[in-house]
């Protein structure tokens, strides 16, 4: 099969572009918006969102256990294992604030496990500084609404904490 594939797609004339495109969609496409482990759908978790972060014991001062609320929205290619979104946070006295806010992009990955839960972990990138991005992780029960976990910073354990996510539609 595949031999056979090859020498098609390699043939001349005009109909190379359209041999590529075909080439694309039954290799590429497929990988993109394949089923989660175990062979489940990923979950739909597109939207906008509320929440807060909270630091961890390893924060000095009034930091420590001290939370910040945030919103974000999340889009997600229908049927695919991927999203990424915006968030908005309010300023916390780091960063470089626009409109009193501190704006991150960012890119995960959802999948639903064989108990019906979501599980979640997306990687965070500041806007209009330089910021190391952090690491977040949680998830989401089977028939819950809020999405729970903890973020940190890579390579610094100490400098990490949890978060909360509200309004997630029922898993």
């Amino acid at each position: 099969m595949k031999h056979i594939l090859i020498s098609w797609f390699f043939r001349g004339g005009s109909g190379a572009l359209m041999r590529l495109a075909m080439m694309l969609s039954l290799f590429v496409l497929p990988s993109c918006v394949a089923p989660t482990s175990g062979g489940l759908p990923p979950p739909d978790i597109s939207g906008s969102y509320s929440g807060s972060y909270t630091y961890g014991s390893g924060y000095s001062g009034s930091r420590a256990g001290s939370s910040v609320p945030f919103t974000v929205e999340i889009y997600q290619t229908p049927g695919s294992n991927r999203f990424s979104g915006v968030m908005r946070e309010s300023y916390s006295d780091f960063g470089v604030p626009l409109a009193g806010k501190l704006w991150a992009d960012i890119k995960g990955t959802c999948s639903r496990a064989p108990n019906g839960s979501t599980v979640i972990q997306f990687k965070k990138t500041y806007r209009f500084f330089k910021q190391d991005s952090l690491n977040y992780q949680g998830g989401i029960a089977a028939g819950g609404d809020t999405l729970a976990g903890t973020w940190l910073f890579p390579g610094q354990p100490n400098l990490s904490g949890t978060f909360a996510l509200y309004s997630f539609p029922s898993q």
